[in-house]
C-alpha cells in the first residue's frame, strides 16, 4: 500500500467518518493514533520555533500546531478529489490511518499515464496553493499552516515509493497513452 503506513489496511476494520464532494472518508481501527502523534508533533515545533517562559501556553500551541498538520493532511486529499475530477478518473474513498491519509480509485482497468499524473499532481499542487494564500496572511498560525503546505507539497513530490512524485516520475518515464 504505502511505506507510511504501519497498519494492515487490508485486514483492518473499517468505519465510515463522513462523506466530503461525494467522496467517502474510512477510519482504520488506529486512526485514533493520528490525534495524540499530531498533537505531540505540534508541541515539539512549538518547543522549537515559538518558544514562551511558560510551558502550558506552550503546549497548548503545540497541540494547535498539530490541529494545522491535520488540516493540511485534508487539504492534500481535497487537492486529490479535484484533480481525480478533472482527469475524469474520480477517488473511490479515503482511508484515514494512523500516520497519513490513503487515497483510492476507481479504476476497472489500468488507467492511461495522463490520469495517474493528473491526480497525483492535485494533492502537492493544492496544497502550495493553501501554502502561498496562507502565508500572505499576517498571522502567525496562518504562516505555520502555509509553512506546513508547503512542505506538504515538496515532500509528496519526492521520488519516494508510495508517494505522488514516485508517481508522477514512474509515468513520465513510462508513458502509455
Amino acid at each position: 500500500m504505502t511505506v507510511f503506513v504501519f497498519e494492515n489496511t487490508e485486514e483492518s476494520q473499517q468505519r465510515k467518518l463522513f462523506t466530503f464532494w461525494g467522496v467517502d472518508y474510512f477510519a482504520t481501527s488506529y486512526t485514533w493514533v493520528n490525534l495524540p502523534l499530531m498533537a505531540i508533533f505540534g508541541i515539539v515545533i512549538a518547543l522549537i520555533f515559538a518558544p514562551v517562559d511558560q510551558l502550558l501556553p506552550q503546549i497548548l500551541v503545540g497541540i494547535g500546531y498539530g490541529l494545522l498538520i491535520i488540516i493540511s493532511s485534508f487539504c492534500h486529499s481535497i487537492g486529490h478529489i479535484i484533480s481525480s475530477r478533472l482527469v475524469n478518473a474520480p477517488v473511490k474513498s479515503i482511508l484515514v490511518t494512523a500516520t497519513v491519509n490513503v487515497t483510492h480509485y476507481e479504476d476497472d482497468e489500468e488507467p492511461p499515464s495522463r490520469i495517474h499524473v493528473g491526480r497525483s499532481l492535485g494533492g502537492p499542487v493544492f496544497n502550495l496553493l493553501v501554502g502561498l494564500i496562507a502565508i500572505a496572511v499576517p498571522n502567525h498560525f496562518f504562516l505555520l499552516f502555509g509553512t506546513v503546505n508547503l512542505v506538504f507539497a515538496a515532500f509528496t513530490l519526492l521520488p519516494i515509493t508510495s508517494l505522488d512524485g514516485a508517481v508522477i516520475w514512474r509515468e513520465l518515464r513510462d508513458w502509455k497513452q
